[in-house]
């Protein structure tokens, strides 16, 4: 059986997946633009993603992870 092409989902550090669920329940409750908040979201979590180590290539990927992860909780 061929290996699949399609790399697996990085695994986001807890401590991403924590900030994430605070960051949707601020797009919930601030009030402000769902787009404008979302884009802060994200790059707040990319930056976040950065100082714990994850690679540049994998940024975009775990900030996914990490919300996804966040809005099953």
């Amino acid at each position: 059986m061929a290996a699949s092409s399609r790399p697996s989902p990085p695994v986001p550090h807890p401590w991403l997946v924590e900030d994430a669920a605070d960051c949707l329940g601020f797009e919930r409750d601030g009030g402000y633009s769902a787009r404008a908040a979302r884009l802060a979201t994200r790059d707040m979590l990319a930056d976040r993603a950065r100082a714990l180590g994850y690679p540049e290539r994998e940024i975009e990927r775990v900030v996914d992870a990490a919300l996804a992860a966040a809005a099953l909780q």
